[in-house]
């Protein structure tokens, strides 16, 4: 009997040890847009049986004991997951892709074509030719083709015209040119700054462009939203274009 009780303690150190680990729940992930939409800030409570965390940048895993990530560079497709052991959870997950609309034709205002603006879809991110003679498509416009009074063909904010008022709509929009050599090559539309971005803007066959549609112009927040624009081609008074638009609000992201 006096060996009967070590012999049991040893059993039950060998049954416990046998356990396999807990896997571990899945982060609730706070996202916060910081560095004018420059940098994502990733935060979460502790996970229960979590001796650590997984973060995911377009597939490439980084491990951390943080509660806490900085994302300082543009990756498409993000994710988080908490591991213990050999056991890793369920992965929150962010996807920060752009939506690109390969093909919209556009006509300048000068041109009898009604379809002199485009806006991008607030839901789907999908880029949308406008016609002007439909009221209801107001609200819609992010910009319009201007080419009028000897104006260059140019990118125009809707909230410009106001003759007669009122204007399309109020969102005070802007572009900005930008040095990449292919539309893939944009990854992060440019700073927001006013020597920078113009709400109205010359364009040319072949240019590459930061675009920045802002509703409410008094703050920078999560309702504004950045895309980007090439220029295919420019056939007098048609412009053809190929557009991407970042679903994530204030996020300055065009991968």
């Amino acid at each position: 009997m006096k060996y009967l009780i070590p012999i049991l303690g040893i059993l039950l150190i060998l049954v416990v040890s046998c356990q396999p680990p807990v896997v571990p729940g899945t982060p609730v992930v706070t996202k916060t847009i910081i560095g004018n939409g420059d940098t994502l800030q990733l935060a979460w409570p502790a996970v229960t049986d979590a001796q650590g965390y997984y973060v995911y940048l377009d597939g490439v895993k980084n491990t951390t004991t943080s509660l806490t990530y900085l994302v300082v560079e543009p990756a498409k497709l993000i994710k988080v997951s908490a591991y213990n052991s050999s056991e890793e959870g369920v992965a929150w997950e962010l996807n920060t892709e752009v939506t690109v609309t390969a093909s919209v034709s556009v006509w300048a205002l000068s041109d009898p074509s009604t379809i002199n603006a485009f806006g991008f879809n607030t839901t789907t991110g999908t880029c949308l030719a406008l016609d002007i003679s439909n009221t209801s498509n107001y609200p819609l416009f992010d910009f319009l083709i201007e080419d009028r009074s000897g104006t260059p063909i140019s990118f125009w904010s809707p909230h410009h015209y106001n003759n007669p008022p009122p204007p399309y709509n109020t969102k005070e929009n802007a572009t900005a040119a930008s040095t990449a050599s292919t539309f893939d090559a944009l990854t992060k539309a440019a700073a927001i700054s006013q020597q920078l971005y113009d709400t109205k803007f010359p364009i040319a066959q072949g240019g590459i462009y930061s675009v920045w549609i802002d509703p409410d112009p008094a703050t920078f927040g999560a309702s504004d939203h950045f895309g980007k624009v090439s220029i295919e081609a420019i056939s007098g008074t048609q412009v053809t274009l190929k557009a991407g638009y970042q679903l994530v609000g204030g996020l300055r992201w065009l991968k």
